[in-house]
């Protein structure tokens, strides 16, 4: 008699949530055992003066845009200011990643990762996932950058992975080690100090991958 090997149960990002994640992959948060990254200390003159750029323009649109309007006038904007590109590593949108944990398969396009790799990822080392308004975001967007640190976690051996969410103007770096998470306050990528802020933690993940690519 042949027995059929079981397949594993699927879950995608777009319809995970946290319960799911705490329940059955024992995900916990933990704000305070889980610290960041060390920052940077500088932002250039350059970079001063594009933040004043940034914010001039979309201060009062922000809220207004829908999602591509976002990606394109406003996020695209304060990711130029780190290019997220150098030697064994680049950034990816709208990719497929996929991981068998805890006999369950979790899988999604993500909107935005960093990862080894130049034309194709291989190993992911940060995420960000993007929604358009903070009066209606569908999904779970932290549960999904949640996920997603699991999938990279799988993937490339890393114990400790990085992620953001954004909604609207809001940013909300979120860092995990193992299962335990950690999510910072909320900034506002209008606000000058706010928007620094973005600025020196995303400079902090592409510090933290150039090493990371070289082991």
């Amino acid at each position: 008699m042949t027995i059929k090997s079981k397949k594993p149960t699927k879950i995608s990002f777009s319809s995970i949530d946290l319960q799911t994640l705490e329940f059955q992959f024992l995900v916990k948060r933990q704000d305070d055992l889980i610290q960041w990254l060390k920052l940077p200390s500088i932002i250039t003159k350059e970079e001063s003066r594009q933040i004043d750029n940034i914010i001039f323009k979309n201060k009062d649109l922000v809220e207004y845009f829908n999602e591509q309007e976002l990606i394109i006038r406003h996020i695209s904007y304060i990711l130029d200011l780190v290019n997220f590109y150098g030697e064994g590593y680049n950034y990816f949108s709208e990719r497929n990643i996929s991981a068998i944990i805890d006999e369950r398969e979790i899988s999604g396009v993500v909107d935005f990762m960093v990862a080894g790799g130049k034309y194709t990822p291989t190993e992911p080392y940060f995420f960000i996932q993007e929604y358009k308004q903070q009066k209606n975001p569908s999904g779970d967007p932290l549960a999904q950058v949640l996920a997603e640190i699991l999938v990279a976690q799988a993937v490339n051996g890393n114990e400790e992975v990085y992620g953001c969410y954004i909604i609207g103007k809001y940013w909300n770096f979120v860092s995990m080690k193992g299962r335990n998470y950690s999510v910072l306050a909320s900034l506002d990528s209008t606000v000058k100090k706010d928007l620094e802020s973005i600025i020196l933690h995303l400079k902090s993940v592409k510090e933290y991958i150039e090493i990371e690519v070289k082991k």
